[in-house]
């Protein structure tokens, strides 16, 4: 999935035209329709009030992931992927469990020059686990938003204020 086409199916699933969306992030129709068709790079502050105006989590996995240069949760849109909510609730507490199983079968009290080659692999493969176990649950998140008509902004604004009054994040 390209953020093109993701901006595409935000703006159809707001019910805009590519007219009302491009008035909201005062740009043209004609750079609305280039950014959609990947013909022309989605600039940041345009990305920031895409997100603003249309609030969508995969949208903003999307935007997360290129930003991140690839280095991050990638919207899962493969021939195999089932995103029911259902679906989605059981892959991510399987994949939760899996986490925690490879996470504690590492030993962290080794220094990292005096780890045997197996000792490595298995903290590769916690490490594998755990990515596994993030893009779940960021769909998770992100399905339930869609789903229920949360808001994913919202959703972030409030846990990062969660973390903020705890003393996580200044």
């Amino acid at each position: 999935m390209t953020l093109g086409r993701e901006l595409a199916k935000a703006r159809v699933k707001k019910e805009l035209t590519q007219q009302e969306l491009s008035e909201e992030l005062l740009v043209s129709r004609e750079s609305v329709a280039k950014y959609e068709k990947d013909k022309r790079t989605v600039p940041n502050d345009i990305k920031k009030r895409s997100m603003e105006t249309l609030d969508d989590p995969w949208l903003a996995m999307q935007i997360a992931r290129e930003d991140a240069n690839g280095a991050w949760v990638p919207v899962l849109d493969g021939e195999a992927v089932d995103l029911h909510r259902t679906t989605v609730q059981h892959k991510t507490i399987e994949e939760a469990k899996e986490a925690i199983e490879a996470i504690q079968k590492i030993s962290s009290l080794k220094k990292p020059g005096f780890l045997k080659d197996e000792e490595i692999q298995e903290i590769e493969k916690s490490l594998l686990e755990a990515i596994d176990a993030i893009i779940a649950l960021n769909h998770y998140v992100a399905v339930y938003c869609d789903e229920y008509n949360f808001s994913w902004s919202t959703m972030w604004k409030k846990q990062y204020m969660k973390l903020k009054s705890n003393g996580y994040v200044r």
